[in-house]
């Protein structure tokens, strides 16, 4: 019994919060990205950039597993708070009708064929090693300190195995995990190979259901079309030989994957925003892409070591495109009147 109601208070976690937090993005912004796809996503990527901001100062002062588990456990309460205070000032009451609508049902059908075909297909990746680091550092009490391929301290390390930890410290996902396995002491490889692909699987899901809507705003069929090959062409690495970032049914809880198959679609469709075309200079002067880009960066500095760096050259780009647009503007007026 104790351990269903665990599995609950982490499906709440990571499926009801995140929906719970979009809805605070409201505060930025009214009307962009106001579906339930892009404010559930928003609210997944606001926890990500949260917890790495604390794993960082987590490990720059030498926490323990179970300091920065306790810490990280009352953020959570401080997030559902907050979130659940503005929806009660704000009466969205309405919001549930958002997250269940008998419009989407088709949605929800699709998502738990795609959960099946996960369970069922799932693979042992052995480039894969979340589940020896996240076990590592649950039986250590530690964060980065001990070396999941040989259990040694750092202290024992060679210099290039030292090296590989404190890459994998960059990039802290594993932390991430190995906080909800010690607040609820559930073994590790279950959580990881049995509980994180139903946690994540419906990220990838509202990620595609969002480049969706944004491409075929007008087209059920077309979107229903676009979701079903992006899943195909995922399902084809269970039997290719393809890199560890493109297996989702394999390893959809690697920050690679995560990251180059979640977070940064989401931030170029954030950058794209509703108009469909290169924003005005002015929009990255308002607050809410600010915080947007923000989220991304840290979000995906999370999961991949140059996470922060894609992401910033994506707006960087966009930055550039919208200087020149101005630039053609201005000097297409000039010529004008002159």
């Amino acid at each position: 019994m104790l351990t269903v109601l665990k599995i609950f208070a982490l499906a709440y976690v990571w499926l009801v919060l995140p929906v719970l937090l979009g809805r605070l993005w409201e505060l930025f912004q009214k009307e962009e990205h106001n579906s339930c796809e892009i404010s559930s996503l928003l609210g997944m990527l606001t926890v990500w950039a949260v917890f790495f901001v604390v794993a960082r100062q987590a490990m720059a002062s030498e926490w323990k597993l179970s300091e920065l588990s306790g810490i990280w456990g009352l953020i959570l309460l401080l997030m559902t708070v907050a979130a659940a205070s503005y929806l009660a000032v704000q009466k969205k009451l309405g919001m549930l009708r958002m997250v269940w609508n008998v419009k989407n049902v088709h949605w929800i059908i699709l998502a738990l064929v795609i959960l099946m075909a996960a369970a069922i297909f799932s693979v042992n990746d052995k480039e894969e090693h979340m589940v020896e680091e996240v076990l590592t550092m649950y039986t250590t009490d530690s964060l980065y300190e001990y070396s999941p391929m040989n259990g040694k301290a750092k202290e024992e390390l060679l210099s290039i195995e030292v090296e590989e930890l404190e890459t994998q410290a960059q990039s802290p996902i594993s932390a991430y995990y190995s906080t909800y396995v010690s607040m609820t002491q559930i073994y590790p490889a279950g959580f990881v190979r049995i509980l994180l692909p139903i946690f994540l699987l419906p990220f990838y899901f509202c990620v595609y259901a969002a480049w969706g809507n944004y491409l075929f705003p007008t087209s059920p069929k077309k979107r229903y079309f676009f979701q079903a090959v992006v899943w195909l062409l995922y399902g084809t690495t269970l039997v290719t030989e393809r890199t560890v970032m493109f297996r989702i049914f394999a390893n959809c809880w690697n920050g690679e994957t995560l990251f180059f198959l979640g977070v940064l679609p989401i931030a170029v469709l954030l950058l794209l925003g509703e108009k469909k075309g290169i924003r005005e200079l002015e929009d990255f002067k308002k607050p809410y892409l600010i915080s947007e880009y923000v989220v991304c960066a840290a979000a995906g500095q999370l999961l991949c070591t140059k996470g922060f760096f894609f992401v910033t050259f994506v707006w960087g780009i966009a930055l550039v495109a919208a200087c020149i647009k101005r630039w053609k503007d201005g000097s297409s007026i000039t010529t004008v009147e002159g």
